[in-house]
């Protein structure tokens, strides 16, 4: 079965690149051979019996993985729907109410022959 679901899934997104009429012969065919190899001849009631059940088995695992792609994407839905709602509930975030500050700035100034530098220091604390 664990291999079944990959080989569907792959199966699936073939047949997107092959027209319906063009996928029914290919599916014709892969079933009349695989019947044949099981021992059914070339144009019996068996052979044909043996490839409506081929038919049918494959029309069943196609539901089947449909079904399981749907259920898989209502479960995503509702994660998603959950999410949404949890993070819709919670209240925003607000910033901390500004604080007064006093600040104070002091600058010095020295002169060496051509060359002038200016030191700033600014000291803030809140009240």
């Amino acid at each position: 079965m664990r291999l079944l679901l990959p080989l569907i899934a792959t199966a699936l997104v073939l047949t997107g690149c092959v027209s319906p009429e063009g996928q029914r012969r290919r599916d014709l065919i892969a079933e009349s051979q695989q019947c044949q190899n099981l021992g059914f001849a070339a144009g019996s009631p068996e052979l044909a019996q043996c490839m409506d059940t081929a038919a049918a088995s494959r029309s069943a695992d196609a539901d089947r993985a449909a079904a399981q792609e749907r259920d898989w994407q209502r479960r995503e839905d509702q994660n998603w729907k959950d999410f949404n709602r949890t993070q819709g509930s919670q209240p925003a975030a607000t910033p901390a109410p500004a604080q007064p500050m006093n600040c104070t700035t002091n600058q010095t100034t020295t002169t060496a022959g051509n060359t002038t530098v200016t030191r700033s220091n600014q000291a803030c604390s809140s009240f």
